[in-house]
């Protein structure tokens, strides 16, 4: 979020960047259903 204020030229492009690296990090980390974090690796380096 802080390198679309850098660039006006492609600001869009970095916000719309980290807004996705967002929601895709929250959603692989939470489960919505059960309301709880799988952030615990298994021995195969897996959540």
């Amino acid at each position: 979020m802080i390198a679309s204020v850098l660039d006006d030229k492609i600001s869009d492009i970095y916000r719309d960047q980290a807004l996705y690296q967002i929601n895709t990090g929250t959603s692989y980390y939470l489960d919505i259903e059960n309301n709880i974090a799988g952030i615990v690796l298994y021995p195969t380096g897996n959540p």
